[in-house]
């Protein structure tokens, strides 16, 4: 077996294999471990990952994580997706959760296909403090927008609205409303992140707490922008806007995540 650039079975790389399970495991709790524990089982998830990578990828990819040349962002795009859906599909790790092994694999795939651009690998690894694309990563995980089918249908069910309305109707305002939740959730994350932690940001925060209330004013803000409901009146619209968002964030989001990449974009980089 020839030695990768990452060397992630040979021993080579194995300082890059910690330093890139490290950005992750600040993100994931495997529950009845401790932190060395997560540390090592999250190690041998990325390797695994990584190792695969380096298995069927072209050598030409690869020249540019370490290297000065550079993969377009559009074409970096469209592989970083391919690459997440293909080990979404084929890569078996029974010793994490579903929502774990979605967050490692995606977290890996997006550290990887970014050293393909202008910032190489080891900067990425270097860097002391969490990157706001990589909580990005974390947020999105925590809010389920990574499996757009499944959530649509848990936020679908868990719906009630007590308005005077045929059923079919009640089901059609709210697959409606959904959809456009569904939407709009992408941008919402991006919005947030840029007015909390951009270079320019217009609405600094303190704590999780803070960047929460700015996410949830911005998904509700999308959402009453991109729902039309015709020939409904104004007020129940505002009514089933307000029980989507109440619903989707109380039941769907997994908060203590989101105060986790919260908490790393948050924390004083050492000098």
């Amino acid at each position: 077996m020839t030695v990768g650039l990452l060397g992630a079975k040979c021993g080579a790389g194995t300082e890059k294999i910690v330093a890139l399970s490290s950005l992750i495991n600040a993100a994931v709790d495997i529950p009845g471990m401790n932190e060395s524990e997560e540390m090592e089982i999250i190690q041998s998830a990325v390797e695994r990952i990584v190792f695969e990578m380096e298995n069927f990828m072209p050598q030409s990819y690869w020249d540019r994580i370490m290297t000065t040349k550079t993969v377009p962002d559009a074409q970096r795009e469209l592989l970083q997706s391919r690459l997440i859906e293909h080990f979404q599909s084929t890569l078996n790790l029974p010793y994490l959760s579903e929502q774990d092994q979605r967050l490692i694999v995606h977290a890996t795939v997006a550290i990887v296909s970014d050293a393909m651009g202008n910032t190489k690998l080891d900067d990425i690894l270097a860097q002391d403090a969490t990157s706001v694309s990589l909580a990005a990563i974390f947020i999105r995980e925590a809010m389920g927008i990574d499996d757009v089918e499944a959530l649509r249908k848990e936020v679908s069910s868990i719906i009630e609205l007590p308005i005077p309305l045929p059923e079919p109707a009640v089901k059609w305002v709210i697959g409606k409303g959904v959809a456009a939740l569904v939407a709009i959730l992408n941008d919402a994350v991006d919005l947030s992140l840029v007015e909390c932690f951009g270079k320019a940001r217009t609405r600094p925060v303190t704590s999780a707490a803070d960047f929460e209330e700015v996410l949830r004013l911005n998904v509700t803000g999308l959402l009453d922008h991109n729902m039309n409901v015709f020939g409904m009146p104004a007020f129940v619209e505002a009514f089933v806007l307000a029980k989507i968002v109440d619903s989707y964030f109380d039941l769907c989001v997994t908060k203590s995540r989101i105060d986790t990449a919260v908490a790393m974009l948050l924390k004083p980089v050492k000098t």
